[in-house]
């Protein structure tokens, strides 16, 4: 209780030295018990460690894959109909032709006219402005996000690695060179590390030789991207898969992608699918 009381004293003195900086003399003959009801009359605004929720309030809860997704749909999604702000707009027809400078009113009755809708294409002054069925155009958007994904994901390298001994048996061998043909043929690199122990550093040379083994039988599968022997206990080698053929066989089929001068995503592929739409 004294401590208490000792506390509430310290406390109080406190108090009266913030009133007098604020111009307002306390009275020196102030009490305890009139201490205690202007420190009661305090609010706290703050703690440590952060500020509490008010009682019966929940907290919020992170947001999941999917709400995060549907945000990101959200914000990238075209403006449609009432939603285009300007009051003029560069009108493209159904049929892909450019038609020309009009009001967004007039553009909007003759989507609407069509049974169709009408779709800001970028963010320019007047902007360009088509008229599409909307849902075909999202879904077809959609297909080719996936199918971009997919190629994204197909290119993706990961590097692989396989450590082992130079010393290895001849069965060891046979699962490590099954692995890094496995390896390869999935798109991926592989290193292959051989560790040394003691005086087996002065059997390097044999490591280097097991190297041209695995290069050997591997073949044309792979190309020796590096080979490092300067490790104090360990040598390594990084080989990558031999996509030259490949390459040349897609080179006429690949295209290039389409841009905008405004640089606004994905105007050209939009009005493209419209087209198809």
């Amino acid at each position: 209780m004294a401590a208490f009381v000792a506390s509430v004293g310290s406390l109080g003195r406190s108090v009266a030295a913030g009133l007098s900086s604020c111009s307002i003399s306390p009275d020196s003959s102030m009490q305890t018990g009139t201490l205690l009801e202007l420190i009661g009359a305090l609010k706290i605004v703050a703690r440590a460690g952060g500020s509490r929720p008010p009682p019966g309030a929940r907290r919020p809860r992170p947001k999941t894959a999917r709400q995060q997704s549907s945000d990101n749909e959200d914000r990238d999604r075209l403006p449609v109909n009432e939603e285009i702000r300007f009051d003029f707009v560069m009108l493209i027809g159904e049929d892909g032709k450019m038609v020309g400078k009009m009001s967004t009113d007039e553009a909007l009755f003759r989507a609407r006219g069509m049974d169709l809708d009408l779709v800001q294409l970028d963010k320019q002054d007047p902007p360009c402005v088509k008229i599409v069925d909307y849902s075909k155009l999202k879904y077809e958007l959609q297909k080719r996000k996936k199918e971009q994904q997919k190629k994204s994901l197909a290119k993706r390298m990961d590097l692989k690695e396989l450590k082992m001994r130079y010393n290895i048996d001849v069965h060891d061998y046979g699962v490590r060179l099954k692995s890094i043909q496995k390896f390869l043929k999935d798109g991926d690199k592989v290193k292959l590390i051989i560790q040394f122990k003691g005086r087996e550093l002065e059997f390097k040379d044999l490591g280097m030789k097991l190297f041209d083994r695995f290069q050997e039988d591997i073949g044309e599968e792979a190309i020796v991207e590096t080979r490092q022997s300067k490790e104090v206990r360990s040598i390594s080698m990084v080989l990558a898969p031999n996509n030259k053929g490949k390459v040349a066989g897609q080179g006429s089929n690949s295209e290039k992608p389409n841009t905008d001068k405004n640089g606004s995503g994905d105007v050209a592929t939009v009005a493209a699918v419209g087209g198809e739409a």
